[in-house]
């Protein structure tokens, strides 16, 4: 049955005719009724054909009628649950957005739309698969380990193109076998591995992963033992090209180590020097804007370095300023709290703005006020009389959102060790009226290692110190170190560049003041 429209239903009944000698044709009955529908043929010759990590192209040969086509696809040859993802006009197309590595089938249909805009479509074309291409990312290269800590080391490798993320493997053994723990998939080229145990070597690979989480091979190995827990002291040099001295200051300031002034025998300086490694010291200026003085208390602030008094002929309360450590400028003459030397300073957010601090020191009496400024220039009194004693000597930190005072010499001339804290510069919480650290004045504190420290000092029995202590929360302190390497110390500038603690120059001695300028490090091993 010829010229029916396509895509129409229809149905067909059959009887059975004869004819008598007279010509009477009788017929049956209608048969019982069939019915089918007009189709396209399917196409034929299905091809897949220019497969990358993400495309796929279909062609098949044209099917006579056939003005569309629709393209199936699916990620088995189960076309009952086959998708239509396309319809086109061409005898060809390009499937994209595909998974890599991954094996797609395909199923074709040849349609037409009749005069009724009734669009009929022919069966599924026999099935044709093919799989996108797998692309395995570049193996990692320069694997290297930094042992940070007793418990933590951090891994660091190159960058691989096309990367999504990377997997880091650990193990205890030189084996990547299946003991091997996946510990992070960083989409960076670092990562810290933390919680481990001292004294412990590790063994690390790393693999570079892409899309479809397909993996490169294992990087090359790289091996390094965690720290034992032990610090050290090692000296960057006996004899820097600054001469010895003592009550200087030092403060970390565009990637250098500072040394500001200071007492040289029985002279005062004004002399600026800069190291980026505390063995080569460069000067900035022999004589700074600023007069030769010792006592006086450095810090960074608003990227730039200040000079805050200290002690000429004279007591100083005189505030300057350099971005450089040639010029220096004079942000005031006469700040608002009293002239003083041996006094201390920090920068500390007291959750209003950031400001720095001085606190105590020695005004031709022994000083407990506290006072801030946001510029150099007006300084604003927090309190004339905070909780702990007057004091010269001590020490000032900041650390867990707080600022401390450490130590020191009282009105009395005892040597203190006893430790407060503040968060506004007005209210001062003992945290220990007597720290496991014998009490003293000269010595030095930093923050380092998530700890404050006290280093060396002149105690309460008229010694000269080189003892390491430490604290988490200043109640508990424990000794680091009983006598580093570096000779007893007073009078000292400790400060923390490069992860390491240094210590700069100070006075060594046994009864006689001996200015050094030499410069110590600790190492961690």
């Amino acid at each position: 049955d010829t010229g029916l429209n396509l895509g129409t239903l229809y149905y067909y009944w059959v009887q059975a005719c004869s004819s008598n000698l007279e010509g009477i044709e009788t017929c049956s009955d209608f048969s019982e009724v069939s019915s089918a529908n007009t189709t396209l043929d399917s196409p034929k010759n299905l091809q897949l054909s220019d497969a990358t990590i993400s495309q796929i192209t279909v062609s098949w040969s044209t099917v006579s009628e056939a003005t569309s086509y629709k393209i199936y696809r699916y990620t088995s040859d189960a076309s009952i649950a086959a998708m239509s993802v396309a319809t086109t006009e061409s005898d060809s197309y390009t499937d994209t957005g595909l998974n890599p590595g991954t094996l797609y089938y395909y199923w074709i249909k040849a349609c037409k739309e009749n005069s009724e805009r009734v669009v009929a479509c022919s069966d599924f074309s026999t099935v044709s698969s093919k799989a996108t291409l797998v692309v395995i990312p570049s193996v990692p290269t320069g694997l290297s380990l930094t042992a940070d800590s007793v418990s933590q080391i951090t891994v660091l490798w190159d960058s691989v193109t096309a990367t999504n993320y990377y997997e880091v493997f650990r193990n205890t053994t030189d084996s990547n076998s299946s003991l091997t723990t996946a510990i992070n998939q960083p989409v960076n080229t670092t990562y810290t591995d933390s919680g481990l145990s001292a004294d412990t070597t590790y063994y690390y690979w790393v693999k570079a992963c892409g899309t479809g989480d397909i993996c490169s091979d294992f990087s090359e190995e790289a091996s390094t033992k965690t720290l034992k827990g032990e610090l050290n002291w090692t000296t960057a040099t006996d004899s820097a090209a600054f001469s010895a001295r003592y009550f200087h200051q030092s403060v970390v300031f565009d990637n250098k180590m500072w040394v500001i002034g200071g007492n040289e025998s029985n002279s005062r300086k004004n002399d600026v020097w800069s190291s980026t490694n505390g063995v080569t010291w460069t000067t900035a200026t022999d004589s700074a804007a600023f007069s030769p003085r010792r006592s006086h208390i450095s810090v960074v602030f608003d990227n730039k370095m200040w000079v805050i008094g200290g002690r000429d002929a004279n007591l100083l309360n005189d505030v300057w300023r350099s971005t450089d450590g040639v010029t220096w400028t004079e942000a005031t003459d006469s700040a608002a709290f009293s002239p003083r030397s041996d006094h201390q300073a920090v920068v500390f957010n007291d959750g209003n703005s950031t400001k720095m601090w001085v606190i105590g020191g020695n005004d031709r009496g022994l000083r407990n006020d506290v006072w801030s400024s946001t510029n150099g220039i007006i300084w604003t009194t927090a309190t004339n009389l905070a909780a702990f004693s007057a004091r010269v000597w001590h020490q000032a930190v900041v650390f867990d959102k707080k600022m401390w005072v450490i130590g020191g010499r009282n009105a009395g001339r005892n040597p203190l060790n006893d430790v407060w804290s503040s968060t506004d510069g007005v209210t001062w919480t003992t945290a220990t009226d007597s720290a496991a650290f014998s009490a003293r004045y000269y010595h030095q504190s930093v923050v380092f290692d998530n700890k404050m420290w006290v280093i060396g000092g002149y105690d309460d029995t008229n010694t000269v110190k080189n003892d390491v202590w430490s604290s988490a929360d200043g109640v508990t302190w424990t000794k680091a170190v009983a006598s580093v390497r570096f000779s007893l110390r007073t009078a000292h500038r400790a400060v923390v560049f490069d992860k390491k603690m240094w210590v700069i120059g100070g006075s060594s001695s046994d009864g006689l003041i001996i200015p050094k300028n030499d410069v110590w490090h600790t190492v961690k091993e």
